[in-house]
């Protein structure tokens, strides 16, 4: 590490990575990393993603001897150092298997809309948390053996000029199971049919959301099954049934 640049290293889901590079760097992609992760001085990190500065406020970043960008806009390369951390941690998250998924609690009990990028969860989160649901997630879904969620709390991010509703961070709420698994197609320029699916076709719905199910299956199917098995399982999610989806948890 050179004189001029700062490391930070965390533990996110488990898992120990460290930033190092350009105080200004180190402090974006740490920003972001606080809102889910805790800081450390104790533990050896087990991934490094390392950014030089190259002038211009460009930089390359390093994570181990693979390339992760080259000649980048600071910002730019902090937001996506960020996005390739967060996946290798939820990838291997230690005892835990990731969703792509929004998670909001109601009595102690949680509400789990899986999805990837651009489904809908953040804009159905949202609805849940105007109707007084507690936040937990509204990107990653961290399950554990017990099939308990445990809550993801990063910063809800809207597309849309809509704002997001307030809501606590605390990284302190405690796992919880799931009451409801709706399978979520948003939509605001029609009204379609809440219905109930399969436990079997929930469970397709979770793999193909899961970040590890390729790369730890066995592992992923355990979680799951036991993560679905006492939940109701819905399909066709719709802004018009956030309310009957409330009363059914």
């Amino acid at each position: 590490m050179h004189a001029a640049e700062q490391s930070e290293t965390w533990r996110l889901l488990g898992r120990t990575v460290q930033v190092i590079g350009p105080e200004r760097f180190v402090a974006m992609v740490s920003a972001s990393i606080a809102q889910v992760g805790e800081p450390t001085e104790d533990i050896a990190p087990e991934r490094i993603w390392h950014a030089r500065l190259e002038g211009n406020d460009t930089v390359t970043v390093m994570v181990g001897d693979r390339g992760l960008v080259t000649s980048t806009p600071l910002e730019t390369a902090a937001r996506v150092t960020y996005a390739d951390l967060e996946l290798w941690a939820a990838e291997n998250a230690r005892g835990l298997v990731v969703l792509h998924a929004g998670v909001v609690t109601v009595a102690g009990r949680a509400i789990v809309l899986p999805g990837r990028s651009f489904a809908g969860k953040s804009t159905l989160v949202a609805a849940l948390l105007h109707l007084g649901a507690l936040y937990y997630s509204d990107e990653y879904a961290p399950i554990d053996a017990s099939g308990y969620v445990h809550a993801y709390p990063r910063g809800i991010s809207l597309r849309s000029q809509a704002t997001a509703p307030h809501h606590s961070l605390a990284t302190s709420r405690p796992s919880v199971p799931i009451a409801v698994f709706a399978a979520l197609r948003y939509s605001t320029s029609h009204r379609g049919a809440l219905g109930p699916t399969s436990r079997a076709s929930a469970l397709m719905s979770a793999l193909d959301n899961c970040v590890c199910a390729e790369t730890r299956p066995t592992e992923a199917l355990t979680h799951l099954t036991a993560a679905l098995s006492h939940s109701r399982c819905l399909r066709n999610c719709q802004d018009l049934w956030m309310k009957i989806i409330m009363r059914r948890c």
